[in-house]
């Protein structure tokens, strides 16, 4: 089977190019990923990667989330709608000092509740922080 796709990259090069109007979203809370965070990660992920595409880490066990988790350079961080964990993202911080956002996912009944648009806010601004030159985000179709 064939798949063709059609990428788009996105980039920012300072805090002010990301300004969302966000409606408020009660009882979500968006959190840093730890290593005990890792099943559900990989729960997450596969659901995702069915709905996506995504095949790269299908195959990827607990412990596999868990040394990616760990790494220095990567970042992931939950969204949990009364505590549920509704997705997640993930970012990774390359070595020339750009950012880029890697995963991104919503399972599909939480949709259109403002979810994504928080979690890609909170963790644009916190990214800011350590000073990025860039944030740059690749999606496909």
């Amino acid at each position: 089977m064939k798949v063709f796709t059609l990428t788009t990259s996105l980039e920012m090069t300072h805090p002010d190019q990301a300004r969302l109007d966000l409606t408020p979203v009660l009882d979500l809370e968006i959190v840093p990923a730890s290593r005990s965070d890792a099943n559900t990660i990989r729960a997450l992920y596969r659901t995702l990667a069915k709905a996506h595409l995504w095949t790269e880490r299908t195959g990827w066990k607990a412990a596999d989330f868990e040394m990616q988790i760990a790494k220095k350079r990567a970042r992931i961080w939950l969204a949990r709608l009364n505590g549920t964990p509704t997705g997640f993202l993930e970012t990774y911080h390359y070595q020339d000092n750009r950012v880029q956002i890697i995963y991104l996912g919503i399972l599909s009944e939480y949709r259109n509740l403002g979810i994504g648009k928080h979690l890609v806010s909170y963790v644009i601004d916190t990214v800011w922080k350590y000073r990025p030159r860039k944030i740059e985000l690749c999606t496909r179709t």
